[in-house]
């Protein structure tokens, strides 16, 4: 399971993009709303 959760701790090209996603999504529709 060590090895298992190393490579789950890198993160994948899926998860930066889900990432990239959602800080885009809450900079633009979060962040200019509330302000």
């Amino acid at each position: 399971m060590a090895i298992e959760s190393m490579e789950e701790a890198k993160p994948t090209q899926i998860e930066l993009a889900m990432i990239g996603w959602a800080n885009n999504y809450w900079f633009w529709w979060g962040g200019n709303r509330q302000i």
